[in-house]
Parts: C-alpha cells; sequence; structure tokens
C-alpha cells in the first residue's frame, strides 16, 4: 500500500458504544489528496462501513483505509470505541469541570468528593496519540499542556465502570 503523505486525517469526535447496544459512532474529517474519497472502515480485518463516518458501532479497534480520486491510499492506525454505562456517565459528567477550555498553559481537572476508586486522565491528540496519562485520586489535578501543538484533542476521565469525554482546545 502507498501511504498519501498529501493526504491528512483528523479524528474529530470518537462516541463510545453505552450500554452494549452497538451505537458507537466515528467522525473524521479529511484534507489533501483528491476528492472523492473511498472508506473503508474494518474491525478484526472485517469490513464494517464504507462512510466516511461509521455510525452504529460496537466497542472495539477500529482500522481505516481511506483512497482518493487518483489511487493514493492512506491507512489510519485504529480508532477506539469503547463501552460504557450512559447513566453512569450522565449523573458522573455533572461532577466533573474542565477548565479553562482553550487552554495555553494548563488544564485543570476537578470533582466534588471522591470518588472510591483510583480515576485515570488521559489526554489524547487527534490522531488517538495519548499525550498526557495519570492514575489520579485527589478531586483536583492540574495536565500542563504548553508543550502540546495547538489543536482540538480529546481528554477522557474514567474510573470503574464509568468514563467522561470532553474535547478540550490547546491555543497559543
Amino acid at each position: 500500500m502507498i501511504r498519501a503523505d498529501s493526504m491528512e486525517l483528523f479524528v474529530d469526535a470518537v462516541m463510545d458504544e453505552t450500554n452494549s447496544l452497538a451505537n458507537g459512532s466515528i467522525d473524521i474529517s479529511m484534507s489533501g489528496g483528491v476528492a472523492p474519497y473511498q472508506f473503508s472502515w474494518k474491525a478484526d480485518g472485517e469490513l464494517i462501513s464504507t462512510e466516511e463516518d461509521p455510525e452504529d458501532l460496537a466497542a472495539g479497534l477500529y482500522t481505516l483505509e481511506v483512497t482518493d480520486a487518483t489511487g493514493c491510499v492512506l491507512v489510519y492506525e485504529p480508532v477506539l470505541v469503547d463501552n460504557i454505562t450512559a447513566l453512569s456517565e450522565i449523573s458522573i459528567s455533572k461532577e466533573i469541570r474542565i477548565f479553562p477550555n482553550p487552554a495555553d498553559d494548563f488544564i485543570w481537572v476537578e470533582w466534588e468528593g471522591n470518588f472510591k476508586e483510583k480515576t485515570s486522565i488521559e489526554l489524547a491528540d487527534a490522531k488517538g496519540r495519548i499525550q498526557y496519562s495519570r492514575a489520579q485520586e485527589k478531586s483536583k489535578h492540574k495536565i500542563p499542556v504548553r508543550s502540546l501543538a495547538p489543536g482540538v484533542y480529546s481528554l477522557r476521565i474514567s474510573g470503574h465502570g464509568w468514563q467522561v469525554a470532553e474535547k478540550v482546545v490547546i491555543v497559543r
């Protein structure tokens, strides 16, 4: 396969599956290359979707192959769609604050009270690469972002049986 250096792919959003209902989705955007594009989303080597933004996804790892009108191919690394319990996410997300957003130096994550288990905090770039990861027991955490490139990042905060994901923007 040819890796198309002139094409760029951005993962704009990943909506996790809830309650094992195969209702997850992945939203991407493309630039470069020559439109129209052909999309081939696979899980475990099996074709799942030919849509740009696949929906009705079960939890799993998804890979994407994009072919432009000239035959150039871009293969994108796996995108994770998790399975979460929706009721837990909704009630917990109201208790978590993420600020400032947009940010240029640091991001604060705080919540009321203490969760009984360690809380995992991850910051991933638009390609899903983890830029920051910590296990946290305290109810307030400072994430340094000055060294990160400007752009949209995904901040995931999770514990046993729950997860909250928010977009954060890094600016200069």
